[in-house]
């Protein structure tokens, strides 16, 4: 079976950056892709709890000494859906790509509710 990796960041208003990958099974199409894209807020941002993926924002507030107020928001970005290699079998699974667009998809534009 296909696998692909969802990668994404967070970044904070001080440009800040911390990195995320989870697998998903399934084939990372351009169809695919754009589906994800229509259900993320502005074609790339989301949620990371709402859609199911471990928030990484901690980490910059680590390394910043803690959380700012000024700079701090909960956007995650899309950075890319790549295909998967065996390198990558030890990432967290998020289950398949098709369950995962749905669940974006379901939310229906409400990522800030």
């Amino acid at each position: 079976m296909n696998a692909c990796v969802f990668e994404y960041e967070y970044r904070d208003a001080g440009n800040s950056k911390a990195y995320g990958e989870v697998r998903l099974s399934g084939e990372p199409t351009a169809e695919r892709l754009a589906a994800l894209e229509r259900a993320l807020f502005d074609g790339e941002y989301f949620v990371a709890e709402k859609l199911g993926v471990p928030s990484v924002a901690h980490e910059v507030h680590d390394l910043s000494g803690g959380e700012d107020p000024d700079l701090d928001h909960e956007l995650h970005r899309l950075v890319r859906l790549r295909a998967a290699s065996s390198e990558d079998d030890g990432l967290p699974d998020c289950g398949t790509l098709d369950a995962f667009i749905a669940r974006a998809a379901a939310l229906g534009g409400r990522w800030f509710v």
